[in-house]
This record gives C-alpha cells, sequence and structure tokens, in this order.
C-alpha cells in the first residue's frame, strides 16, 4: 500500500512542497488511559446533529490493525494505527498525509469520526476526505485554531485550481483538545458539522471519485494528528 501525500496550501499564500511515500508497519500496543480520557470527552462534549444518521454501513475504534486502513511508514511521515487510534503524523514541514480506507468505494454518505493534535501548532489542518479519485476529492477540514473549511479539491492541467476558504468556526475546541467530525454527502450536497454543529454547506460537488479517508498536515514544523470511532453511515 502507498501513502496519498499531497501538497499543503499553507494559509493560501504559501508555496507547494511534495512529500514522499513508503511502506511500513507498526506493532500494536495496548490503549493508553490517555487516550480513553480525551475520546470520552469528545463524545461527551457533542451535542450531535439535529438530523439522525441513517442505518449503520462500517464502524471503526481501530483497535484492528488488520481493518482496511492504509498502513504506511517512512522517514518523513506516519499514515497507521497505534494504540487503538489511527495516527497520522508528518514529520517534514509542509506537507499532506492521507490515510484511506482500502476495503471499501462510496459515493454518498455519512461519515463521522473523533480527532485531536497531539503536536504541533494549532494552524494545522486535519479532517475527512471523500469522492477521492486520486487528485481530486471533497475536504472538511479544521484548524485548531479554531478555523474550519468544506471545499473541492480540483486539479485542471495539472495545476490546482480550487483553494480552501478558511473561516472562524466557534464549534472547534481548541489546541489538543478533541473535535468530533461530521461529513454528510449526497449527490452534489455536502453538509460540515463540528462537534453537533453545522458550520458549512456546499450544493454544487463534484460526483465524481468514490473513495473516503483521513487526512492531517503539518505547516512550519511537524504534527502528530491522531483519530478515534469512525463511522460510516446511510445518507438521508
Amino acid at each position: 500500500m502507498r501513502a496519498s501525500v499531497f501538497p499543503i496550501l499553507l494559509l493560501l499564500t504559501g508555496p507547494l512542497g511534495v512529500g514522499l511515500s513508503c511502506q511500513g508497519v507498526e506493532s500494536q500496543k495496548p490503549q493508553a488511559p490517555a487516550a480513553r480520557q480525551a475520546r470520552a470527552v469528545a463524545t461527551t462534549a457533542s451535542s450531535g446533529p439535529t438530523t439522525n444518521p441513517g442505518k449503520l454501513i462500517f464502524g471503526d475504534d481501530f483497535s484492528n490493525p488488520s481493518s482496511g486502513w492504509e498502513r504506511n511508514r517512512d522517514r518523513d511521515y506516519v499514515a497507521d494505527y497505534l494504540e487503538g487510534e489511527y495516527q497520522i503524523k508528518n514529520a517534514v514541514d509542509h506537507q499532506i498525509t492521507q490515510g484511506m480506507f482500502e476495503s471499501r468505494k462510496v459515493s454518498d454518505g455519512d461519515f463521522s469520526v473523533t480527532v485531536r493534535k497531539m503536536s504541533g501548532p494549532d494552524d494545522v489542518r486535519f479532517g475527512l476526505v471523500t469522492r477521492y479519485t486520486g487528485d481530486d476529492y471533497l475536504e472538511a477540514s479544521i484548524l485548531a485554531d479554531g478555523r474550519c473549511s468544506l471545499w473541492m479539491r480540483q486539479y485542471e492541467k495539472h495545476a490546482l485550481k480550487t483553494r480552501p476558504d478558511f473561516k472562524p468556526c466557534p464549534a472547534v475546541h481548541h489546541g489538543n483538545e478533541p473535535n468530533q467530525l461530521r461529513l454528510v454527502v449526497s449527490g452534489v450536497q455536502a453538509t460540515f458539522y463540528v462537534n453537533g454543529q453545522k458550520v458549512a454547506e456546499l450544493n454544487n460537488i463534484a460526483r465524481e471519485g468514490r473513495g473516503f479517508g483521513l487526512f492531517a498536515s503539518s505547516t512550519a514544523t511537524g504534527s502528530d494528528v491522531r483519530f478515534d470511532n469512525f463511522e460510516l453511515h446511510e445518507a438521508r
């Protein structure tokens, strides 16, 4: 398997950097009490969106390292299971690393995950990707400084023609506090929730692409981000 590593858009003005990819495996260890406590906080803090999700298609607490997510380790990045969570770690500057779920492809869905930043500055971004084609995809992301974005990443003749619009999101828990993200995708519509509050929506997203996964970035320094309690429901 190959990690999906892409250029990072640094505050919309920085240069595009390119990451590397390689393979690797991490042995599993017992889940740390701190990790369990952090995820409990996220679950308690989130009141949930006003609309209930549809039928559960797939759920993963990342306790089984064979559940189907990419497993990649390199000197510059990690996208792999770690102690009952999924870790995306960038050891170099200005890089985005994705961990895709390779065992299933869907177009529409109701995706949710709990995420927390372990290390790195508060201007790194992280979140969910769907409608993934290999180059283009829909991204729902937050920054630990309290901003968020929902946008379609699209290329035209090998040039990026779209840019994220980061806006203040009071629903985002700052710093290393856990956040619950939910992205509902149906047809050409997408709605993004953070900790139970709707923060963004689009009504003209591309229909192509059936891959989905997780991602995290680095900016001026490296970063370590952990994901847990992923769920995919049918979109109502």
